[in-house]
């Protein structure tokens, strides 16, 4: 945060209450875009797993027996 506020206040603000302000607000918007690509990257694993579990099962079932066909109209 310090060096941020710093960063802020040799490039213009001349607040430092404002440039520590501006150092926070950065920082969490650092964090909200890598919560979100975080977020977005375990989805896609446990589509990925549930994916894998439907195809396992899938496997598994029998093969339904072979009907008769029905009686033509």
């Amino acid at each position: 945060i310090a060096s941020l506020t710093g960063y802020f206040m040799s490039h213009g603000v001349s607040d430092q209450a404002l440039a520590s302000h501006k150092a926070i607000v950065a920082v969490a918007a650092s964090l909200r875009k890598q919560a979100n690509i975080m977020a977005f990257s375990d989805t896609f694993f446990l589509i990925g797993i549930a994916l894998i579990i439907a195809l396992s099962s899938s496997l598994i079932l029998k093969k339904p027996a072979h009907l008769s066909g029905g009686a033509a109209h």
